[in-house]
This record gives structure tokens, sequence and C-alpha cells, in this order.
């Protein structure tokens, strides 16, 4: 009978982790139409006066077959520049992890697998190598077997992953603590003195590292798109976002279909932890003790999917302030990767949550892949960002140009007249069409990103960005001169 537990056992929890994150999903669509009581309302549209004689918008149209050598040299150095530290972190856990490994034999005359340190460090050893050959290339837009969909490859892949990284290196100074104090109360001084200097070592090597990598703040992406469009998701959230992140910051508001894409039912964790753990109690405990086992790792999911959508939730723009201070305080993680924030709002938040992002970010990406006319929502913020946002810091992401041109020309008719891009002489917009395959685009999607956040930075600094006041009075002063 316990042989046909696990089989009854791993597809009911499967099937109640599904129901559990359908769950959230609601929870967070009620509260997505729900209104905060902290937030205040606020006007973020200036619509009393639209201006008069609004130059007409053209279009650029982008897509994988466009040509631009200059944005592929910049996004070439960008991730050169992600690899060198890559190449760093890669050195400085191999010789740490070499040091416990193989010096184990010199201290005390025992193998490197003998010892709490030697263990940590030989494991250490052999996952950076393996490391660094599988994912040297993760800062460039095609990637060698890391988008392969086969279970052996992601399995191992998950293995070897650098989110290990900084755990791995906790756990090995801290087994090298635990070891120096054994032996010092051993009485083996000298193994202990030098076993603690090289923990005094790898810990100082780790906090220079980790101050190092904030030195950097990288671009920051705000990603606005369609709610609800679940089959634009792998385009963005799975490839777009997964590059960018060694790039610099994005910020992006969560919906359903970014909770489901981040909050997956099969995935390597759930099969390598906890079906495994209900197979193996299953088969030698019994019904009682699975059961047991289940709602724990059930409880585990429910409380990370809660955290998702409930930890940083915004529910005023002081609240959004605050973490966006402290991903600015410290932009990078221990693994490489710069920090980021996927925002659940109130439906009285996400307005000025957006407004605040735009201001902050060097470029938005618009994907109006799905959209329909009754999108009220993505209306709402193409208005904003043709009122607010510099036109050369957009982006937008189509899948046919005809469905979104008029759209976006209705609403570039309706300009205020405080708007920084009334003053522009050719306005073009940039339109990145998306093919149905989506094979090559998030390389060339990549470029675009990095193209138009440099190019975006630049012209802000340039003298034809400034006021026409300012322009004025140096064009005058040129001319008494």
């Amino acid at each position: 009978m316990s042989i046909l537990i696990p089989f009854i056992a791993i597809p009911l929890y499967l099937a109640l982790l599904f129901a559990i994150r359908n769950a959230m999903a609601a929870r967070l669509r009620g509260q997505m139409h729900a209104a905060s009581k902290f937030a205040h309302t606020e006007t973020l549209l200036d619509t009393e006066t639209d201006a008069p004689n609004v130059k007409l918008l053209s279009f650029e149209r982008l897509d994988t077959q466009t040509a631009s050598p200059d944005a592929e040299l910049r996004r070439k150095e960008l991730a050169a520049r992600a690899r060198c530290l890559f190449r760093i972190a890669f050195v400085l856990d191999l010789s740490f992890a070499a040091a416990y490994a193989f010096g184990t034999d010199y201290l005390s005359g025992t193998r490197g697998i003998d010892s709490p340190s030697g263990f940590v460090g030989l494991i250490v050893f052999y996952l950076t190598l393996l490391r660094y050959p599988l994912y040297c290339r993760q800062f460039y837009g095609r990637r060698w077997l890391q988008d392969s969909e086969l279970p052996p490859a992601r399995l191992f892949l998950f293995l070897v992953s650098p989110r290990w990284q900084p755990m791995l290196r906790t756990l090995m100074l801290a087994a090298a603590a635990l070891e120096s104090a054994l032996r010092l109360r051993q009485q083996q001084l000298r193994s202990a003195v030098v076993l603690a200097f090289v923990a005094a070592l790898q810990g100082v090597g780790m906090l220079w590292f980790h101050r190092h990598i904030q030195r950097d703040r990288g671009l920051s992406l705000l990603l606005l798109r369609v709610f609800g469009n679940e089959t634009s998701s792998r385009l963005t959230f799975g490839g777009l976002l997964e590059r960018w992140q060694h790039i610099g910051r994005y910020f992006t508001v969560t919906d359903t279909s970014l909770l489901r894409h981040r909050t997956r039912v099969f995935t390597m964790g759930t099969f390598l932890v906890s079906c495994n753990l209900i197979w193996l109690v299953g088969v030698s405990a019994g019904l009682g003790p699975t059961i047991a086992v289940m709602l724990f790792c059930l409880a585990v999911e429910v409380w990370l999917m809660f955290r998702r959508i409930s930890v940083k939730r915004v529910d005023s723009i002081d609240g959004l302030l605050k973490l966006l201070e402290g991903v600015e305080g410290k932009p990078r993680e221990s693994d490489l990767t710069f920090r980021s924030l996927e925002l659940p709002c109130y439906d009285n938040t996400w307005r000025p949550a957006v407004a605040e992002l735009a201001r902050r970010a060097d470029v938005v990406l618009m994907d109006l892949r799905g959209y329909t006319p009754d999108r009220t929502g993505c209306t709402f913020e193409v208005e904003f960002l043709f009122y607010n946002v510099p036109l050369a810091r957009i982006l937008f992401l189509v899948d046919s140009e005809a469905a979104v041109s008029s759209m976006l020309l209705e609403r570039w008719q309706k300009l205020s007249l405080a708007s920084p891009n009334l003053r522009l002489p050719k306005p073009i917009a940039k339109l990145y069409v998306a093919r149905i395959s989506q094979v090559g685009d998030i390389t060339r999607l990549l470029t675009e990103l990095i193209s138009t956040a440099t190019e975006a930075t630049n012209d802000e600094r340039s003298p034809e960005s400034l006021p026409p006041t300012v322009i004025d009075t140096a064009d005058s002063q040129s001319a008494e001169a």
C-alpha cells in the first residue's frame, strides 16, 4: 500500500499547488481593482489645455533585420563589462575553494573531504569550474544551452546556477570559521591560525567585491504592458528581463500574467525538493507523515507567493519611494544581477507609481502586443508617456504596426502645453515589431533598449534639449559677442 501513496500524493500536491496559485492570482486581481486607503488622489495628466498645431508624428519601424552597428557595439561593451565582473568572481571563488579543499592536507594531514571546510570547498571548487563555461555568455543575447527546454539540461543548469553562489560563499566561510575554532580547541594552533587567516582573507575579499559591484548603477528600464496578456510574457519576462538584469535595473507593475510566470507549478525546485521529499516519506513512513510533508510544502509555497504580492505592494507614494531608495542604495545583488522591482499596486496607486518610475527610468518599453481599443489602461499609459517622457526614451513593442498606429496618432494629437515633446521638430516614435516565432527578437530588442537609453541620456545633456529661453539667451550672447 505504501508503494501507491506517492503516486496519489504527488499528483494531488501539484493539483493543490495549481489551485493555490490561481487563488493568489485572484487575490492579486482583486487588489488591482481595489483602492488603497493610504493613497492620495493625484492629478497626473495636464489635460486642461491641448497644445495647438502639434507636429505630425511619424514612425520608425524596427525588427530583427534592422542594422545598427553602433547600438550593437554598445551592447557588447556592456556585456563585456558584466563578463569581466563574472571573471573576477570566478577567480575569487575558485581561489578560496581551492585553498580550503586542497590546503587541508598541508594543515592537518587529512584529506579535504574529511574536514568541513575542505568538503564544502571541494564542492564549491567543482561547481565553480562548471559554472564558468555554462554561464560566461549569459550577458549576451543568444546563450548556449541556457535556452534549452530539455529536462536534463534544465536540471544541470539549475544545480550550477549563479543564484547559489552567494550562499555557497557564506557556507564556505562559516565552515572555515567553525573548523578553525574546533582546531584551536584541540590545540592544533598552527592549522587553526592558518585556516582563520584564509577565512579572514575570504571575508575581506567578499566585502571588497560587494562594495566594488555597488558602484555601477547600470541602466534603468521601465516595462509597461497590456495587463493579462499571457502570450507575451515569454519574450519579456522569460527572455528579455533575464538578460537585462545583467545590464541594469528594471521596474514593472505586477499583474496576474507576471505572477503566473514567476510562480510556475512545474519547476526544478518542485521536483528536486517537494516531490522527491513526498516520494521518500510516502514510501518509507506511510500516509500520515506524507500528508504532513505535503502540508508543509504547500505552506512554504503559499508564503512565497503571498510575499510576492504583499511585501512590495505599493499602497502609497511614500512606500514606493522607500522601495526605490533601497534599490538605488544597493543596486546589485551578490550574484552580480541588478536589483529590480516588480510592484503589485492598487487601482489608485498604479498610475502614480508609473509616473514616478517613468521619471527615474533611462528607457521605457511599452509592450502593446495584444492591444485592443477597450484597454483603457494602455491608453492612459501612452498619454502619460507622451505628456511627460521625452519621445527619445520610449520604445514601443508591437505585433502589428497597423493595430496601434492609429491609437498612438490619436494620443499624440492631444499633447498638453507642458509636454517636453511639443518642441520636437520631427517627432519619431520607435516601433519594434516582434515576430511570432520570437527567434532573435531578444538580442535585437535588448540592443535597441540599450541604444535608446544611452542616446536619450546624451540628448538630454546636449544644448538642443535645454528650454527655449536658455537657448535664446545663449544665442543672443553669442550674437552680441
